[in-house]
């Protein structure tokens, strides 16, 4: 939403472990049920939600380069889930001009796991 907002003030986006705003739309069945459940909306992702149907609505401008930085753990090839939700992830940023999805082995908080790979891709977007 910043990047759609304040154009002029960003030279490009780093997704670490994101969700693509579609993903996320598609838990908003679940969010009454979560509510009742948990009361605070920090915790049920609601806010999330909420900045998810805002983002979807205001994509990047195509002039921004975007890296999405997705971790995987070794084995998650073998969750059902787990294709899909890499072929939504790929398809929401491949329809970003300079939109690129990165893959990286360590679990979430991945900057944790990859500090040197991530700068190596920060360092390679100023090329894009």
């Amino acid at each position: 939403m910043f990047t759609a907002n304040y154009k002029n003030n960003v030279q490009g986006v780093v997704l670490l472990d994101c969700t693509s705003p579609e993903i996320m739309l598609s838990y908003k069945n679940s969010v009454p049920l979560l509510n009742r459940l948990f009361p605070a909306m920090r915790t049920v992702g609601l806010l999330r939600l909420i900045n998810a149907k805002e983002a979807a609505e205001k994509p990047f401008p195509p002039d921004i380069p975007v890296s999405m930085i997705v971790a995987v753990q070794p084995g998650d090839e073998n969750y059902p889930q787990y294709q899909e939700f890499m072929e939504r992830q790929a398809a929401w940023v491949n329809q970003l001009e300079k939109g690129r999805l990165y893959t990286l082995t360590g679990r979430h908080y991945i900057h944790h796991y990859a500090p040197d790979d991530i700068c190596d891709i920060i360092i390679s977007m100023a090329q894009r």
